[in-house]
């Protein structure tokens, strides 16, 4: 920072550094510089010398809004109006003025001469910027309002809903903040992830945008508030997953994605155990489908008994039958691809796989009817259709079925180079097909 020149008496002068002459400690890089909100002001002191001269103000201390959010662009106006002060002080004291600003409409302004323009000038730009409005905000009649007035009206206008919303779209439309939802959305088109994983994604990113409409809005602290209010509602596993899509369109602009952590942030909500469904709970569910005339949905339970499939499996489940008569079922799996895998169908079930293709539903509209019919039938939270998956490894195991076959049936992983790798089709379909056949439930009453 340039030395300012500060005023002997009625004219004589002396070179003292910005520290001395504005009596404030250029410590930082914003010096002189306050935040309001989101708005930056220029704060200094007027020095002793020529203290006199500004002498119907009841403080030393100045502040002059910038009108600006951009911190760089803070510090080079400060710069320019310090320069500015330096020049008025001197000619302060080379005139021997004995009064200044004589009014309260003058007390922010450099001089009687400059004030007019300068209030001009903030008129004109928040008549160009749409933000009249602000003006109603005065506490002075418009005509003796001084640059300071205008500026603390216009804060209070950013204060109010409307005020945010209007000062988004100006600095949206200047290019100073970047709208988060088309960003979201052009994050979203380059992921080809299953379809329950873009579902996860698509909310997370909504619920983002609920919140914060630019990305400039989003800095560390922003966004563990905004992470502590999901895990209020959320469990953390599934904040979690949406911090994936966070990470990911932060990325995407080249920003740092560390500020999307969870360490030190608990969640309210437990994350609920899946828990097993027995011979009886699954002739409930049958009998309660049926009494409901929903057959698709008693199809539905049927295959996903037999299969461990979640919805996405049992939704996209199709038949494929080879030249050799061995009828198997292709399960499209949701959260993991590997879990896509063709397995010899159970016998019970080959002729509701192919009715279920003919009438088949959708994974969120079959998720949504199971949810109404369990509730209905009074089971809890920890029961839902993958707990058929636990059902079917539990029948296995009883049946004393190898590791690896149950594995390859309800698509593991599992977790051995050996397997995994080198072993990449698995046992054959007479082997599976043993094993499939060990999974058994008692046979439901007939369809009426």
């Amino acid at each position: 920072m340039k030395a300012l020149t500060c005023l002997g008496k009625f004219g004589s002068s002396a070179t003292e550094t910005a520290t001395h002459s504005l009596s404030m400690p250029m410590r930082t890089k914003n010096h002189h510089l306050l935040k309001r909100g989101r708005r930056w002001y220029l704060r200094y002191d007027i020095p002793k010398r020529v203290a006199h001269c500004y002498s119907e103000r009841r403080s030393r201390t100045i502040y002059e809004a910038l009108h600006i959010t951009d911190e760089v662009l803070a510090r080079s106006l400060r710069d320019k109006r310090l320069r500015e002060l330096e020049r008025e002080w001197l000619l302060l004291g080379q005139q021997g003025r004995a009064q200044f600003r004589p009014s309260r409409a003058q007390s922010d302004a450099t001089s009687s001469e400059v004030e007019p323009r300068t209030r001009e000038a903030l008129l004109d730009r928040l008549r160009e910027e749409g933000q009249e409005e602000a003006l109603s905000y005065l506490d002075v009649p418009l005509s003796d309002a001084s640059q300071e007035d205008v500026g603390y009206a216009q804060e209070r206008f950013a204060a109010t809903e409307r005020g945010r919303e209007l000062l988004r779209r100006i600095e949206v439309a200047q290019g100073r903040q970047t709208p988060l939802g088309p960003l979201c959305d052009e994050w979203l088109a380059s992921k080809n992830p299953t379809a329950s994983v873009m579902y996860d994604y698509r909310k997370a990113l909504a619920l983002l945008c609920e919140r914060f409409s630019t990305i400039e809005e989003v800095d560390h602290l922003a966004a563990r508030r905004f992470l502590a209010e999901l895990l209020k509602t959320l469990n953390r596993s599934t904040v979690q997953k949406y911090t994936t899509a966070y990470r990911g369109v932060w990325g995407l602009k080249g920003l740092r994605t560390d500020q999307w952590p969870l360490r030190g942030l608990d969640s309210f909500v437990q994350s609920t155990q899946r828990a097993t469904w027995s011979d009886d709970e699954y002739l409930r569910l049958l009998k309660g489908a049926a009494e409901k005339g929903n057959r698709q949905l008693w199809l539905a339970i049927r295959i996903a008994a037999y299969t461990g499939a979640a919805a996405q499996g049992v939704s996209g489940v199709e038949l494929v039958e080879d030249k050799r008569d061995r009828v198997s079922i292709y399960l499209p799996e949701t959260k993991q691809r590997r879990r896509a895998r063709l397995i010899p169908c159970h016998e019970t079930i080959v002729e509701d796989v192919r009715e279920w293709e003919a009438c088949r539903l959708a994974p969120q509209p079959l998720s949504k009817r199971f949810g109404r019919l369990k509730t209905d039938l009074g089971f809890g939270r920890e029961k839902v259709l993958h707990g058929f998956r636990h059902s079917v490894v539990n029948r296995l195991e009883r049946a004393q079925v190898r590791g690896v076959v149950i594995k390859r049936l309800v698509g593991h992983k599992l977790n051995d180079i050996t397997f995994d790798t080198y072993s990449a089709d698995g046992p054959g379909y007479d082997v599976l097909r043993e094993a499939v056949s060990a999974v058994r439930w008692p046979a439901p009453p007939a369809w009426r």
